[in-house]
């Protein structure tokens, strides 16, 4: 008996001990569940051959002393990282984004209460979206962690975003993501930048957060990006560098319940319950937009030419915006031939497609329950469809904050505004920049825009134009003039000395030896050192051959590029060594690094914009370059004129039309300047093929008189193509008459004018701030667009604040506008504001700052505005200009 019991005791200590031994081996993983685990070292393993020419490089690192929690989230990580990460960074880079963000993990008081999932897709990823990578996380760890210490984690998120609005501000800027160490350098940040740099803060502190975005807007002519954070088992909003003193506010609020789509990528294999665009091997496509708006499934059946339904058909929803038909999210049919995308209550275009055969079809959400689109053969018909598209209805939201709250918090604001501009105030102005350029035997024409343009960058281009020697100055003044604003806010000195130490010997006109011979900047790829590298790696007689005939660097890319489409789903470029290390890349970056390799050669090279196509000048002509798995184009002997109407305003491009090429069963609009006019098109040099003409007149309430002329181009035909816009239902009213009489102070206080010899005949917009709060910052920021947009319109855009402290931290005299075209006043006591609000006929209203008024030059009030308004720039262009 004693025996048995003696076993018995010891079978119930040995289960005990491997209980907990377990639990603890439990603990020591980061992906706690087996068969996710499981998934990813499968997926892993894939990655390690598809990066095996950068073995090596990347996976070394696990030869070092890890964790198995270091481990299982670098295998992560690599198991569902995009091509040009593999192809251009190191694993020491990645398994230190590892570590900190297990030490953040470990360290915030919050980190054991957020779930793995949570955890590997929205805190552990290096990357957000497309921006440049950096090591933010640990350069700023520190900083950040203190910021927080003793907070909650809904206190932490708040204070975070201060923090951000402390370092950034918004301004407009080019479509190349900044990373967000040189967003904070430069102190400004598109809105996908602001929003980039915010989650990569809140990441930091081991916060999940995740950047959302709406690709376009259904009700203007634009974009935006903000921030979501998960905050005790749900995921909230704000807006990106612009904080509030709640979650779920924002002055884009109202916009977003407008939208069509709201989206946002998780990195890595998904499982998770949130509603999905698409889920693929390596990343997932999230719906967010039910959080914002109200929705509605709309389901898409594809049929053949006998009703028969089709399957594996692309159905694109598209949006009209910026005068194209743009595609939300992209779809493949099921058996069924079915697709569905849950979207706004707002029209949408649907294009079906599958090899040479498409089909479309209008959809009106809120009262379409499917929509049939049946698959015909179209390519080279001429033929007319026009379609009146309405966007979802506007909603209104109640103000959240009380009184007190909104006054602390622009007193915040303000000071952190103060510590921003404190910085700025380093950078160089015109002066500032003039001294130097003087110092520096330099002339200051040509020196003063780029050390300006520089900002927080300025060290860099100063030092290295401080090295430059006598004879090579003009060189190296075309090669600063080469790159984008952007890139002078941003390139290092080892990138700029590469250029100019291994630049081809001038030739041919400075434009063109400038544009595409010394510059590294090619299309939208991070600047990279790329001369030294292709001289080191191709031998003297390979870069002979090369130089003798530029369509053998295309037959060695060929031969040693593999093409791959699938696995560079950011959309990010890899740098030209990134696609020489990897000997993989999309088409976009073998593209890019054709043209390098012929600059670093002495061959003249670009990628010709409208229509995408490599290009190396040889005799005096550009020669396409198709690189093997390109659409082949035929070459540009049509000629296509676009005849505009007479006495009508100038249509301009992406503003009032575009034009689309047939490729692969779609017209992808072709990249012309924006806001050219039609009147260049005459004699323009196309491809013989299938032409789709968009245009379009947005009205007032947001919908779109839309057009869409299709018309085949012949070979070495010569052909004009009448493009018209459809004329507007909606016509401008009068809202009011404004009192010309009234009395307006300047800033300064030393003087004053009256209205009427404001307005004269032209007319005015007057725009009444309060520069303490981010709506009307936006509005200054954008005062450049704004102008631009207002083309050769004569009058004046009036800045109006209705109080010294409305003014906030705004110095008139450094923002970088045109003479005596914008003037800043003060409306005292806001006697002209509430005047024309009872004009406009909203008396004993306070309306939102911005608020902006049309007057046109009889004093008549034509448009009146509230709050910050995405597209406002169109918007105004079509209230003064008439049609832009």
């Amino acid at each position: 008996m004693g025996s048995y019991h003696f076993l018995r005791t010891g079978r119930v200590f040995i289960s005990f001990l491997l209980l907990i031994f377990l639990a603890s081996c439990s603990q020591d993983h980061l992906i706690q569940d087996p068969s996710y685990l499981n998934q990813v070292e499968k997926d892993f393993a894939t990655t390690k051959k598809l990066a095996s020419r950068r073995a090596g490089e990347l996976f070394d690192v696990f030869g070092g002393r890890l964790t198995q929690q270091e481990r299982e989230g670098l295998m992560f990580l690599y198991a569902y990282m995009p091509l040009n990460d593999l192809a251009d960074y190191d694993g020491a880079f990645f398994l230190d984004h590892v570590k900190y963000s297990l030490r953040a993990r470990q360290e915030m008081r919050w980190g054991d209460s957020i779930p793995e999932e949570i955890f590997l897709h929205y805190v552990l990823p290096y990357r957000v979206n497309n921006e440049n990578l950096d090591s933010f996380r640990m350069v700023y760890y520190d900083e950040i962690k203190a910021r927080v210490e003793g907070l909650s984690l809904e206190q932490a998120v708040l204070e975070i975003n201060h923090w951000c609005h402390e370092k950034v501000a918004y301004q407009p800027a080019d479509i190349r993501t900044s990373s967000p160490m040189n967003t904070v350098k430069n102190a400004r940040g598109r809105c996908g930048e602001e929003s980039t740099f915010t989650v990569a803060a809140l990441r930091t502190a081991g916060i999940p957060a995740r950047q959302v975005y709406v690709p376009r807007w259904a009700h203007t002519d634009d974009n935006h990006a903000w921030v979501e954070v998960w905050v005790h088992g749900h995921w909230h909003y704000l807006g990106a560098c612009e904080p509030e003193p709640v979650l779920d506010l924002g002055w884009f609020t109202e916009p977003a319940s407008r939208a069509m789509l709201v989206h946002t990528k998780a990195f890595g294999a998904y499982r998770g319950r949130e509603p999905l665009v698409k889920n693929m091997p390596k990343y997932a496509e999230i719906n967010c937009l039910h959080r914002y708006a109200v929705t509605q499934d709309a389901v898409v059946r594809v049929t053949d030419g006998e009703g028969r339904p089709v399957q594996g058909a692309v159905v694109d929803y598209r949006l009209y915006n910026y005068a194209e038909f743009f595609p939300l999210a992209s779809l493949v049919t099921d058996s069924a031939g079915c697709t569905v995308l849950n979207t706004g209550l707002g029209d949408l275009l649907i294009w079906a497609h599958k090899g040479d055969l498409y089909g479309y079809e209008k959809m009106s959400v809120a009262v379409t329950d499917t929509l049939q689109v049946q698959l015909n053969s179209h390519k080279g018909e001429e033929s007319v469809t026009e379609l009146d598209l309405v966007p979802p209805p506007p909603r209104k939201f109640p103000n959240r904050l009380t009184p007190a709250q909104e006054e602390e918090n622009a007193l915040r604001l303000q000071h952190e505004d103060s510590i921003r501009l404190a910085y700025t105030a380093t950078f160089f102005d015109s002066t500032r920049a003039a001294a130097w350029a003087a110092g520096h035997g330099y002339p200051a024409d040509r020196v003063v825009p780029l050390l300006v343009k520089s900002m927080g960058n300025h060290p860099t281009i100063t030092a290295f134009l401080e090295k430059v020697p006598d004879p090579q100055k003009r060189q190296v003044l075309l090669l600063l003039e080469n790159i984008s604003d952007k890139d002078l806010r941003d390139v290092t000195g080892e990138v700029l000395q590469d250029h100019l130490d291994h630049a081809p010997p001038p030739q041919e006109t400075e434009e063109d030896y400038g544009r595409y011979l010394l510059s590294p900047r090619v299309a939208n790829e991070q600047l990279t050192p790329y001369r030294a590298f292709f001289l080191k790696h191709f031998t003297q007689e390979e870069q002979k051959t090369f130089r003798e005939d530029p369509e053998k660097v295309a037959a060695w890319i060929n031969e040693n590029i593999t093409l791959d489409e699938k696995d560079n789903y950011y959309d990010v470029p890899l740098t030209p060594p990134g696609v020489f290390a990897l000997r993989l890349a999309d088409r976009h970056s073998r593209k890019i690094f054709f043209t390098a390799l012929c600059r670093t050669l002495g061959i003249p090279a670009r990628l010709e914009p409208s229509r995408d196509v490599a290009q190396y000048r040889h005799g005096g002509s550009w020669q396409d370059v198709f690189l093997k798995g390109d659409p082949v184009l035929p070459g540009r002997t049509a000629l296509l004129t676009l005849q505009t109407e007479k006495n009508g305003a100038v249509p301009r491009y992406y503003v009032r039309y575009t034009l689309g090429r047939y490729v692969e069963g779609v017209y992808t609009t072709m990249e012309f300047p924006f806001r050219m006019e039609a009147t260049s098109f005459v004699n323009m040099p196309m491809d013989p093929g299938a032409y789709l003409l968009v245009t379009g007149q947005r009205q007032e309430d947001g919908s779109v008189l839309a057009r869409m002329q299709f018309f085949p181009l012949q070979e070495k035909e010569k052909r004009t193509v009448e493009l018209k816009v459809r004329k507007s239902f909606l016509r401008p009213h009068i809202l009011g008459h404004i009192s010309e009489d009234a009395d307006l102070k300047t800033w300064t206080g030393k003087g004053q004018k009256k209205l009427s010899g404001i307005l004269r005949k032209e007319g005015a917009v007057l725009c009444w701030i309060d520069q303490r709060k981010e709506p009307s910052r936006h509005l200054i920021n954008e005062l450049p667009d704004i102008l631009y947009a207002l083309g050769s319109w004569e009058g004046k855009v009036v800045i109006l604040v209705t109080g010294e402290e409305e003014k906030g931290t705004l110095d008139p005299g450094s923002l970088s506008l045109p003479p005596g075209k914008v003037l800043f006043m003060e409306d005292p006591e806001g006697v002209l504001l509430q005047h024309v609000t009872e004009a406009a006929g909203r008396a004993g209203e306070r309306p939102d700052r911005p608020v902006i008024v049309v007057v046109d030059g009889k004093g008549e009030i034509t448009d009146f505005m509230e709050g910050y308004r995405i597209g406002l720039e169109s918007r105004l262009a079509r209230d003064v200009v008439r049609g832009d």
